[in-house]
């Protein structure tokens, strides 16, 4: 099934199952798929099997960070896909960096799941909106 979504979907970098799970509903309530990964090798893998239409990626993860992903995705990708980061106790100055680096928003933990939704489809509402909702039929 997320193969036949491929571009249609949103990936979860988050090493915090709880934190995960609670994106993941949310985010499924507002009509979207929902990647996961619990590191930075699995958000690769991910990104590169299902092409997302959105990126959200916890600055703190295991195996390489979250802004080391969004530079990849920038860089050596050269993708432009939105991306989110998320993260705790980081400084005004990291933030600026990683927003002037490529990242669309940042939202510091802990946060309102649903502020996360509406700064997803706030931020899809000004790029490319390669994301569409997941319809299904009665």
């Amino acid at each position: 099934m997320k193969e036949a979504l491929r571009g249609k979907n949103i990936l979860v970098a988050e090493n915090n199952p709880r934190i995960r799970n609670i994106i993941k509903i949310y985010l499924e309530r507002a009509g979207f798929e929902f990647l996961e990964a619990q590191n930075g090798e699995e958000a690769r893998a991910s990104f590169l099997k299902y092409d997302p239409c959105f990126v959200i990626i916890d600055v703190k993860l295991p195996n390489s960070n979250g802004t080391n992903i969004s530079d990849w995705i920038r860089n050596e990708l050269n993708s432009n896909v939105p991306i989110i980061l998320m993260g705790t106790n980081s400084s005004e100055a990291e933030r600026i960096d990683w927003l002037n680096k490529g990242a669309d928003d940042f939202l510091m933990k802990p946060f309102s799941p649903s502020e996360l939704v509406a700064r997803v489809e706030a931020v899809l509402r000004r790029t490319a909106n390669r994301c569409s909702k997941v319809a299904f039929e009665d």
